[in-house]
């Protein structure tokens, strides 16, 4: 996958996300790469992944469930990723979140 729209446009077509769920998830993924300005998904690292958690945790506004929902969307799409080969990379291995 060469563009993080395919990507999350695959992904909800085989989640059979709803319109509403879509739109959420699509929200959060938003977040995370306006926090880590990469332009594919080949391009996150773990550091990135880490970097964005640590983030999200010292932001004072933000309550734990969202912090927990942001992350579950970002790891769950990645990790979808990697078990259907789209990414050859687990950015996502190894993380204790």
């Amino acid at each position: 996958m060469s563009s993080w729209d395919e990507l999350f446009q695959a992904y909800a077509t085989a989640r059979s996300l709803g319109r509403t769920t879509a739109r959420g998830y699509r929200t959060h993924l938003g977040y995370f790469l306006e926090f880590c300005h990469v332009d594919s998904p080949q391009e996150v690292s773990r550091d990135h992944v880490s970097a964005y958690y640590l983030e999200l945790l010292n932001r004072p506004t933000l309550s734990e469930a969202s912090v927990g929902a942001r992350m579950r969307t970002v790891l769950t799409l990645l990790r979808w990723a990697v078990t259907r080969e789209l990414l050859l990379v687990d950015p996502t291995a190894d993380l204790k979140i």
